[in-house]
């Protein structure tokens, strides 16, 4: 059945762990299972966990786990396979980690590609209007049309749009972006001319035809060794001093001592941020202190929007993990 408990029941069954905090709850994962899953999970032993230290006494035991990280004590373990699934679309932090052959990683579809698109485009526009200062402004009671009327008007129509990684989440921004009449540049090591809304594709020995081209840089690319810091000082001059900045991927892309250089001498026109180098981002930061710059906190697809989604992923993926496993059993 389906409990609430702190540690395994003795009359065995399929031992889960599932990690909670407060969007994945254990109230959530209850009404989940009895709304769509309860006789399929009747025999599914569950413990929820929430402290490291819980995590650690279970884990070993555990067949299939639903996890929000990957200590370095899950490096250790080498004792019977798992099914490791993980809510986020970025497995980065498994990158230098040494995970055991015998494990199973899974993660859910691109969930939030449509937000993340959403929130581009809005961005663009809030910027190209200035209309950041206005947001600003209301919180002093102020009144003042100057910063919002200081350039002319230009529709994102007439933007040229470029996507720095055109995975499942860069795809839906091109798409978005080409509804309403962008130019849209893609830039990735593999070129597929099969999707229609991209305008134009560059290489990876093409990034500062790239960057010259285009009048919003999008930057949607995985965090890898290859990736860290790939946009600094030098970058940003190649974008122009007309030109904007949107991350919505790992703060560790931009390199962010040069991005506030650039925002500060005007490098570049804005930009906007939701992915930071540190998390949350300290108080003291720089980045709080530019007035061409808007600052969000990872949330433009943030998996906490998509939990009923990501919860039903995770109890298919794992039935059907089930059903491989005792296949395979059956023939040996």
């Amino acid at each position: 059945m389906f409990l609430l408990k702190e540690r395994w029941n003795n009359q065995g069954g399929l031992k889960v762990l599932i990690v909670v905090n407060e969007y994945f709850n254990e109230n959530r994962w209850k009404n989940s299972v009895n709304e769509k899953y309860k006789e399929e999970v009747q025999n599914w032993d569950i413990v929820f966990c929430k402290l490291r230290f819980d995590v650690y006494k279970h884990f070993s035991a555990a067949d299939i786990c639903f996890l929000l990280g990957y200590g370095s004590f899950l490096e250790n373990y080498k004792e019977g396979p798992k099914l490791l699934y993980f809510p986020t679309m970025g497995l980065e932090f498994l990158n230098k980690k040494q995970v055991p052959a015998n494990f199973m990683i899974e993660k859910p579809p691109a969930y939030s590609a449509n937000a993340i698109a959403e929130y581009c485009v809005a961005m663009t526009i809030v910027l190209s209007r200035n209309l950041h200062y206005s947001i600003n402004n209301q919180l002093y009671k102020k009144w003042d049309q100057k910063p919002l009327l200081k350039d002319s008007f230009v529709s994102i129509s007439a933007k040229k749009i470029g996507i720095l990684g055109v995975g499942n989440v860069g795809r839906a921004i091109a798409e978005h972006f080409k509804r309403n009449g962008c130019f849209v540049a893609g830039f990735d090591k593999i070129i597929n001319k099969d999707i229609s809304f991209i305008d134009k594709w560059y290489n990876t020995h093409e990034l500062d035809e790239f960057l010259e081209t285009i009048d919003v840089l999008v930057i949607s690319l995985s965090l890898t060794e290859e990736t860290r810091n790939f946009i600094s000082l030098e970058e940003l001059k190649k974008l122009g001093p007309n030109s904007y900045l949107i991350n919505i991927s790992r703060g560790c892309i931009v390199n962010e001592k040069d991005l506030i250089k650039g925002l500060k001498t005007k490098v570049i026109k804005g930009a906007v941020l939701d992915a930071f180098s540190k998390e949350p981002l300290p108080d003291a930061n720089e980045l709080y202190n530019l007035d061409n710059l808007i600052i969000t906190p990872h949330i433009a697809g943030n998996i906490n929007l998509f939990v009923d989604e990501i919860q039903y992923d995770f109890i298919i993926k794992a039935l059907k993990y089930t059903e491989k496993a005792s296949t395979c059993l059956s023939k040996q």
